[in-house]
C-alpha cells in the first residue's frame, strides 16, 4: 500500500517541476521577445559631421566620390601610360583603403526638366509628342532598371583620436589628387552626401538627389495658421 502511494507522490513532484521548467522558459522568451533590436542598431554609425562619419566602434571614415572619364575614347597606349601613373602614385599611401561601386537608377531629373522646357517652348505638335514620348520612355526605362549607372566610392578610416578629422581631410585630398592626375573627377563627400551614400550602400532602389538639408527643424505655426485650422476642424 505505501509503495503506489511513493510512486504516485515521485508522480505528482515529476509534473511539478516540468510545469516550472516549462514556466521558466517561456518566462525568458518573452523576456528576449521583449528585447527586441531595432534596425539602427544593426548601423555602425553613432554620428556624422562634416566630412567625418563616426561609428560605435570609435572609428572615424572620409569618403571620396569618383567619377570616372570615358575610357573608351583613350587609345591603349594611354590607358597604359594612366595605369602606369595611378599605380606608382597611389603606392605611395600605405594605409588601408577600399573601394565601393553601388549601382542605382540612373538621375534623369536634369534631362527630363530640360525636355519639358523644350516641349512647352515649341509650338509644333509633332515636336511636342516626340519630346512626350522621349520622356515616357526614359520614366519607363529608369522604373524598370534599365537605365543603371555604377557610382565609385573610396573609403579612407582612421582610430578616432584627436585631429583626426584634420588627418582625415588632408588624406582624402592626396587620395583624390592621385586619381585627378589621370583624369578622374573626384569629390570629398560632406554629411548630406555621406548620408545618401549609407541610403545607397542599404536601399539600392534609392535615388533621392534632393539638396535638402539633414539638420533638424521646427515647423513654426501663426496665430492666423491656428485659426484657419480651427476653422476647419
Amino acid at each position: 500500500m505505501i509503495v503506489p502511494i511513493i510512486i504516485v507522490v515521485l508522480c505528482i513532484i515529476f509534473l511539478f517541476i516540468l510545469m516550472l521548467m516549462g514556466s521558466g522558459k517561456k518566462q525568458m522568451g518573452t523576456k528576449e521577445e521583449g528585447t527586441m533590436v531595432s534596425a539602427q542598431d544593426f548601423i555602425n554609425v553613432r554620428d556624422i559631421v562634416g566630412h567625418v562619419l563616426y561609428t560605435k566602434d570609435d572609428y572615424c571614415m572620409s569618403y571620396i566620390r569618383l567619377q570616372p572619364p570615358m575610357s573608351s575614347l583613350w587609345s591603349r597606349r594611354d590607358k597604359r601610360m594612366r595605369t602606369n601613373t595611378l599605380t606608382a602614385e597611389a603606392s605611395k599611401d600605405q594605409k588601408p583603403w577600399k573601394l565601393t561601386a553601388v549601382s542605382r537608377p540612373m538621375d534623369i531629373t536634369q534631362l527630363i526638366n530640360q525636355y519639358q522646357q523644350l516641349r512647352d517652348e515649341t509650338e509644333d505638335p509633332v515636336r511636342k509628342k516626340i519630346l512626350k514620348q522621349e520622356m515616357s520612355n526614359l520614366q519607363g526605362k529608369v522604373g524598370g532598371g534599365e537605365a543603371v549607372e555604377r557610382q565609385f566610392y573610396i573609403q579612407i578610416w582612421e582610430p578616432c583620436k584627436e585631429h583626426v578629422e584634420e588627418e582625415l581631410l588632408e588624406r582624402a585630398r592626396q587620395v583624390a589628387a592621385i586619381y585627378e592626375s589621370i583624369g578622374v573627377v573626384c569629390q570629398v563627400l560632406k554629411k548630406p552626401d555621406i548620408i545618401r551614400l549609407c541610403n545607397l550602400v542599404h536601399n539600392p532602389a534609392y535615388i533621392n538627389t534632393e539638396d535638402t538639408s539633414s539638420e533638424p527643424a521646427f515647423t513654426m505655426l501663426t496665430v492666423e495658421d491656428a485659426k484657419k485650422e480651427e476653422a476647419i476642424v
